[in-house]
């Protein structure tokens, strides 16, 4: 008798976290999903939806200087700080930003 597998509805937001657990960790696509219930097929779809989703977000910085602050609006108390920023993206991009 074959057993057949039921799989739950998750939200974007749920979708988003699994991307991120199954990336930081060591399991592949395919024993992630087996772990956690999941469709791999499904995971492939909601890792495109999302990245194009995000992607289609923001605009090109070239075209939107309105976000950008010059460094110049920064306080002259945080100049002398040591600045070590880093932003982790999806898809494996770090931004880092340390100061001199």
């Amino acid at each position: 008798m074959m057993t057949q597998r039921t799989y739950n509805r998750h939200t974007a937001q749920q979708w988003q976290q699994h991307l991120y657990d199954q990336r930081t960790g060591d399991l592949s696509i395919t024993d992630y999903c087996q772990q956690n219930g999941l469709s791999a097929s499904n995971f492939y779809i909601w890792r495109s939806k999302l990245s194009n989703e995000a992607s289609s977000n923001h605009e090109s910085p070239a075209n939107n200087t309105n976000d950008w602050l010059p460094l110049n609006t920064l306080a002259a108390s945080t100049v002398d700080k040591v600045i070590d920023i880093t932003l982790s993206l999806p898809g494996g991009i770090t931004l880092q930003l340390k100061s001199a």
